[in-house]
């Protein structure tokens, strides 16, 4: 596969979320197709879910989407149950609020009975036979006691029981300019030929009545009022009367015929009615702002934004690029499909990675990946990825067992039986593998030595289902030559590049930097180097006296490459990781220069064990090994290293020496498939 050809460039931190307007994180979130969509991306980060709690984003949102209809209240709340499309917010609903209304006062004068339910807000009074009243929010637990409605005289009597079965509460629509927490509440006294109107507003504390002044004689004391919304966008009112005395929950077209019950419908608009200011010595409690003028007309809707999917793509790229953690990309990705479409975007995910560094999901052992356990930093992502893959490999046919040897990019590079040959490279998470053909001259490279066969990391420029393979093998003494496995090709290359080398040297693991990978010459001060873009070896000089030390060589950034080195102190009990970057000077010289120098943790001899996307892996045998009686019951310890912080972390304890290298990767969210 073609690779750069300049070394791997430093990566780039993305200017932070909180940089941009919230009007402009605002429209996009408007432009999401459902409610359950915002709801979704308020759970992605908290900058994300400042915006949508904000007062006039919400405003905005109701314009735009209709509120479901989540069930309906009597004596409780019924949910909505399945298949109704609101079941789910239903659902959610019922577990979240208190809609027995523990929270309210209870008193002496009986329950609180349901009146009415809008914007969120219940209404509620007393007895039936009482003009005490309440407005409560059942999610939050608040409430508002208002002071009795000023009843006139003439209506009130001594008859109020019979009166007060004429008496409608409900709670009047929000409008665009109200304050979210302010609300007002219509109650209407009906006797004989008489209506009034008393319009309670949270803003003032205070009942306004209105009278009305023509209201058909023959009028029968049975009614039933709404308020509805006329063409104009004023409010209406609607009072059905029943002509027989009998109740009715239907007005008819047309007039009835004899021996039938008679429904009249009597509208007023609320320009009709005249209102005259009742002041309340109570208090009002939480009073919200409101309109003074309860005629206000109600605004016009805005016109809805087009569909997200019209919004450019490169727009949803920089946001979802300047969100702090990588777990909040993957809860954007399930935020709704648009969200999912851009996230999966192949060139966005390469964006990604070079802001990100992958995260360590766990060590490849001989037979599976271990997860990092608790109280790792990343053991939510490899607890994600330990229920989503199959980490034992089963999906891979085989005769024998495989054994994993390497790890990359999501990709696993297995080998049946050690030293056989045999080679498969798998994807744990979408299951998928391609069993490689056999190397070229196999039988005489069995006969000699070789070095960990390796994954080629992949440029930005290969398709994420292309993969390299390396094995270096010594066809003949002290002669090294590279075999490379292409996934576009299907074969292995026949290549004629060499590095002639001491035919007793020994050779450490593998590490990768800046394109090229890295072997120590156990007990020399070089490093055999293979760039696998131009499949050549050639190697780099240490400083002397770290040649006795255990090495790796890793990516320092902007083209550089740095050197760890650990040192054990039997004498002090303690180790030390010593960091160092080679900068070359005006004349092409060369200089180890020193960084940091950094204490791990006591109680252990510390070696290294692998490096990978900026992070260390070192094995921790403990100093009291030599001690014990039984040796297999001492935990051998695996931590990571962060290059840039130095942050030290214990993965998982194991109770045997083991081969181990790092697997990292992206959440499963936001890994495609990579075969």
């Amino acid at each position: 596969m073609a690779s750069p050809e300049e070394p791997v460039a430093k990566r780039l931190d993305a200017p932070p979320l909180l940089g941009l307007a919230d009007d402009l994180l605002g429209t996009i979130l408007l432009c999401l197709p459902t409610l359950a969509d915002v709801g979704r991306a308020a759970t992605v980060c908290s900058t994300l879910r400042r915006v949508i709690a904000g007062r006039s984003f919400r405003r905005c949102l109701r314009s735009f989407h209709r509120a479901p209809c989540l069930g309906f209240l009597q004596d409780k709340f019924y949910p909505a149950e399945a298949p109704h499309p609101s079941a789910p917010y239903a659902r959610a609903l019922a577990r979240a609020a208190d809609f027995y209304f523990a929270f309210l006062p209870s008193g002496s004068t009986g329950p609180w009975f349901i009146r009415d339910a809008r914007d969120g807000r219940v209404l509620l009074e007393k007895c039936l036979v009482t003009t005490e009243l309440a407005v409560a929010d059942p999610v939050s637990r608040r409430y508002v006691l208002l002071p009795p409605p000023p009843i006139p005289d003439d209506l009130a009597g001594p008859d109020l029981q019979q009166s007060r079965l004429h008496l409608e509460s409900l709670l009047v629509p929000a409008s665009d300019d109200e304050e979210p927490t302010s609300f007002r509440v219509i109650c209407m006294a009906v006797r004989r030929a008489h209506l009034v109107a008393f319009v309670f507003s949270s803003a003032s504390g205070e009942w306004l009545e209105f009278s009305l002044a023509k209201i058909p004689r023959d009028s029968l004391p049975e009614y039933c009022s709404a308020i509805a919304e006329a063409d104009d966008g004023s409010p209406e009112m609607f009072t059905i009367g029943n002509d027989a005395g009998g109740s009715s929950t239907k007005a008819p077209a047309s007039g009835s015929s004899r021996g039938e019950s008679a429904c009249r419908l009597s509208v007023a608009t609320v320009s009709q009615l005249q209102p005259k200011v009742h002041h309340s010595s109570r208090p009002a409690g939480d009073a919200m702002t409101s309109p003074e003028d309860p005629r206000t007309k109600r605004i016009d809707a805005p016109v809805p934004p087009p569909p997200l999917l019209r919004l450019n793509d490169d727009l949803l790229e920089e946001i979802f690029l300047r969100l702090p953690a990588l777990a909040d990309v993957g809860r954007a990705a399930t935020a709704c499909a648009a969200f999912r479409r851009v996230v999966a975007d192949r060139a966005f995910l390469r964006r990604l990675r070079s802001v990100h560094a992958s995260p360590l999901l766990g060590l490849l052992l001989f037979s599976s990946i271990h997860p990092a356990e608790p109280p790792h930093s990343h053991a939510p992502f490899a607890r994600a990825l330990q229920r989503a893959a199959d980490l034992s490999f089963s999906f891979v046919p085989s005769a024998g067992r495989w054994i994993p040897v390497d790890a990359r990019d999501g990709r696993v590079l297995l080998e049946r039986e050690a030293m056989s040959g045999h080679f498969a490279v798998c994807d744990p998470l979408s299951r998928r593998y391609l069993v490689l053909p056999q190397i070229p001259a196999r039988p005489a490279a069995q006969r000699r030595r070789r070095l960990e066969p390796f994954l080629v990391p992949a440029s930005d420029e290969d398709a994420e289902t292309s993969f390299r393979v390396v094995c270096v093998v010594e066809c003949k003494p002290g002669q090294l030559v590279a075999f490379v496995f292409s996934s576009a090709t299907g074969q292995w290359a026949s290549l004629t590049v060499d590095a002639s080398v001491q035919p007793s040297c020994k050779f450490s693991w593998s590490s990768y930097a800046c394109g090229c990978f890295y072997w120590k010459v156990t007990g020399t001060n070089n490093f055999l180097v293979l760039d696998p873009r131009l499949m050549e070896f050639s190697s780099v000089c240490i400083p002397s006296g770290h040649g006795q030390q255990d090495s790796v060589i890793v990516e320092a950034g902007e083209g550089s490459i740095g050197m760890f080195n650990l040192y054990n102190s039997i004498i002090s009990a303690a180790s030390y990781l010593v960091y160092t970057v080679r900068e070359i000077d005006q004349q092409g010289n060369s200089m180890w220069q020193f960084k940091r120098r950094v204490r791990l943790p006591s109680q252990y001899i510390f070696s290294f064990a692998d490096a990978m996307d900026r992070h260390l892996l070192l094995r921790g045998i403990p100093w009291n090994l030599h001690l014990e009686s039984s040796p297999d019951e001492i935990d051998i310890g695996y931590f990571s290293v962060e290059f840039e912080s130095m942050r030290i972390e214990k993965m998982c304890d194991l109770k045997h020496l083991l081969y181990a290298k790092l697997y990292t990767g992206f959440p499963p969210s936001l890994c495609p498939p990579s075969i």
